[in-house]
């Protein structure tokens, strides 16, 4: 008997849309209540720091756009892992979908078929969820190249990014605070920022066909993802700006760390 191959659902990151609208409007509430109401030391708010750090800069910035989506650096397989599990942490969806809707938008920047035009968008860039989300199963294969585990991940992704904040709440409830819900606010809504800002506010030193940009302020917050253009001009290289790209110096650091094997891609020509 021949066994059928299971179908991977057409959807979005792992969970549809609406979905993690819901959770960056949640966690944005949580986060300003926390500002607001919460009496909690400033080690509450260092571990909320660190967690960005962790779910925006290594798990969406490193591993999901430079990694998963342009392959520009090799990586050992734990630290693939790495970013799936960063992904489930941060609540930004799983790697398979995630890419594949960002190749998709390289494919068709601010023209039609792309997954989240600014200029179609307008304000509402802001929220994920309404980003055009679907995803075809052959995709979502290319996209992981052979990578069992992150199709694993996508398949069960809804429950497990529900698990972990979960979990944090029986453990302690400030917990699911300062390491999930200020984090993920501040991951989800940065990425909303540099898709709303980034493709109508800046410079624009490549001539890259599409209305990509420059922004220093939202490189600096968004650990480099600012440099819209240039990464735009050249989306295989690892690094878009030489110093002001801070998820740049963290694989360039891995490089270092695993003595070259990132195998980083960067180019001299994308300063400003």
């Amino acid at each position: 008997m021949v066994r059928r191959r299971r179908r991977l659902a057409p959807g979005s990151c792992g969970a549809p849309m609406p979905f993690f609208t819901g959770v960056q409007v949640l966690t944005l509430a949580v986060a300003i209540g926390a500002a607001a109401l919460a009496e909690a030391g400033a080690g509450w708010w260092v571990l909320a720091g660190f967690c960005y750090f962790l779910y925006g800069c290594v798990g969406l910035s490193v591993g999901f756009h430079r990694y998963f989506a342009h392959r520009s650096f090799e990586a050992p397989g734990w630290a693939a892992a790495m970013f799936h599990v960063l992904g489930i942490m941060g609540c930004f969806g799983s790697a398979a979908g995630w890419s594949a809707l960002h190749r998709r938008h390289h494919a068709h920047s601010d023209r039609d078929g792309d997954p989240h035009a600014a200029g179609m968008l307008g304000w509402r860039a802001l929220l994920i969820g309404n980003y055009e989300g679907r995803v075809p199963a052959l995709a979502i294969r290319r996209a992981m190249r052979g990578d069992g585990f992150g199709l694993w991940v996508h398949r069960h992704y809804l429950p497990l990014a529900l698990a972990w904040p979960a979990v944090l709440v029986a453990v302690d409830w400030r917990l699911a605070v300062f390491a999930w819900a200020v984090p993920v606010a501040a991951t989800l809504w940065a990425g909303g920022v540099v898709i709303a800002v980034c493709h109508r506010w800046g410079s624009r030193p490549h001539d890259t066909g599409d209305n990509s940009r420059n922004n220093v302020l939202v490189a600096l917050l968004a650990w480099g993802e600012g440099w819209h253009n240039n990464h735009h001009a050249a989306p295989g290289n690892a690094v878009f700006h030489p110093v002001l790209d801070l998820a740049g110096l963290v694989i360039r650091f891995m490089a270092w760390m695993w003595r070259g094997e990132a195998n980083i891609r960067e180019s001299e020509g994308t300063a400003s």
